[in-house]
């Protein structure tokens, strides 16, 4: 998923990071899956350019991101501001408004999402993205209006 993301062949991704080419190969036919640190290689690449090639994010998903960070990560303040910095300088920040709180409202009734991931879709719509990256949602799942994508799968 992630080299056909970037446009690569097999070869050119393989080289570029490092990864045997057969063991790409296997990966990518199912012959053979990723252990736990080559998914995590394969996580931080997916990262890393998911961030380099910009993108939009919304306030509802830098607030997440803050919760999670504080409550499963026990990451502290200044961690967290640092992240987002960095976060609100390559990507676009889309504020909240009342039209996204009830789109959003409107998408978890619609499609039986969480409230929160219904505010998070509701701000995908708004922003005017087709695809949301997210590792939250199924994978492939449709609205409307987007395409839902993990950007770390592997297949």
């Amino acid at each position: 998923m992630i080299r056909r993301a970037l446009g690569l062949t097999q070869e050119e991704f393989a080289g570029r990071f490092h990864i045997p080419l057969g063991t790409l190969r296997d990966w990518e036919q199912g012959a053979a899956a990723p252990d736990q640190s080559a998914r995590a290689y394969i996580t931080v690449i997916a990262r890393e350019l998911l961030l380099a090639s910009g993108g939009v994010v919304s306030v509802q998903v830098l607030n997440e991101f803050v919760s999670v960070a504080t409550r499963k990560l026990a990451m502290t303040i200044p961690e967290i501001r640092e992240i987002l910095s960095t976060i609100r300088t390559v990507c676009i920040v889309k504020p909240l408004d009342i039209e996204t709180h009830e789109l959003g409202l409107d998408m978890a009734e619609r499609y039986g999402f969480s409230i929160y991931d219904g505010l998070t879709v509701a701000a995908v719509v708004h922003a005017g993205c087709v695809i949301f990256y997210t590792e939250v949602l199924q994978q492939k799942q449709m609205t409307d209006q987007i395409v839902i994508r993990n950007p770390f799968s592997v297949g």
